[in-house]
């Protein structure tokens, strides 16, 4: 349980929606599905050398040691160039696919695909022509399919170049942590790992999240719990979060439209899933929370009482709890 979780768990027993208590009652309006069979798809990959020569590079970067040159030859991946570029359809210039002046790193997947591979193996000064279509799944649906010719001319090149990764430079890039360049590969392999393991476990905790939404079923939705939880979430992002004024909204209707993409309705009753979701699988599975354990998960969160973690905008009703099902057993996350 996430210190946030906690604090739910330590504070709804207090409360009573619609006659529903903590325990048998919660449960009796929930409908869950086998949810200890539910499967995902683990989407963590090991980190890659490239990935890791990646890393090194930018580390290298950002102390300053790399160089910056223009290009005198043929351009590589990775070059950054700029470019003037006019796009055509059916012969007629498309305003929005021409630019003047634009950084470009080749490589970066910016442009549809041709377009920077196309520019791979030219000089500085050259103009390249290039006959292109747009995705199916391009984001202009108008385009989509679409074939364009572009007219590009490259008016510069710039590529970095990085100096040899010595036991020296290993030792300064990591604030003397390694001292050898084994070493320091070693650490940045341990942090991209740790990296890509996290943004698996969220991946799964998202996937099983969704897919517990989507088969459990309510008998009912409390009015009460209904308006506390709008109550909650109006207080957090209209203040704290000062949301409404960053989407130009003044109401938390609009803002939820906007930013969730979804009618506030459906966002206000999946909030209350989540709420009986996590409070009936914690009474089936005997979950329970010492204040030990809650001391420990504020103590996560980098605050020391709930009313700190109050301040940060967290309250009773606008929580997001993670489940993560293993295979062997269950463990909740935050």
């Amino acid at each position: 349980l996430s210190a946030v979780a906690g604090l739910w768990i330590k504070s709804m027993p207090k409360k009573e929606f619609a006659g529903l208590e903590l325990g048998k009652s919660y449960k009796a309006n929930i409908k869950l599905p086998d949810y200890t069979n539910l499967t995902y798809n683990d989407t963590y990959q090991s980190p890659t050398e490239q990935e890791i020569q990646d890393e090194i590079e930018s580390a290298i970067s950002a102390a300053e040691k790399s160089i910056d040159n223009d290009v005198t030859d043929k351009l590589k991946e990775g070059d950054v160039v700029t470019i003037d570029f006019d796009g055509y359809i059916d012969g007629e210039k498309y305003e929005k696919a021409c630019g003047a002046n634009q950084e470009l790193e080749l490589g970066s997947g910016r442009f549809i695909d041709g377009f920077e591979s196309g520019l791979i193996g030219k000089e500085v000064g050259d103009k390249v022509t290039l006959n292109l279509t747009f995705p199916e799944d391009y984001s202009e649906v108008s385009l989509q399919g679409q074939d364009i010719k572009f007219e590009v001319k490259i008016t510069a090149g710039v590529r970095t170049t990085y100096p040899e990764l010595t036991d020296a430079l290993a030792k300064e890039l990591s604030k003397d942590e390694c001292k050898t360049v084994d070493e320091y590969k070693a650490y940045i392999f341990k942090t991209l790992d740790e990296e890509k393991k996290e943004n698996a476990e969220k991946s799964i905790s998202s996937e099983i999240w969704t897919k517990l939404l989507e088969e459990s079923t309510l008998k009912k939705y409390p009015q009460n719990m209904y308006d506390s939880i709008v109550e909650d979430t109006d207080e957090l992002y209209s203040g704290y979060y000062s949301s409404y004024a960053s989407y130009g909204v003044t109401d938390l209707e609009s803002f939820v439209e906007i930013a969730m993409g979804t009618d506030l309705k459906s966002y206000i009753e999946n909030q209350i899933r989540y709420h009986f979701i996590t409070y009936a699988i914690a009474a089936e599975q005997d979950i329970t929370l010492t204040d030990a354990d809650y001391e420990s998960l504020l103590e996560e969160a980098g605050v020391t009482t709930r009313e700190e973690l109050e301040a940060m905008g967290v309250n009773d009703s606008v929580i997001h709890v993670d489940f993560m099902i293993g295979t062997d057993d269950m463990e909740i996350t935050g």
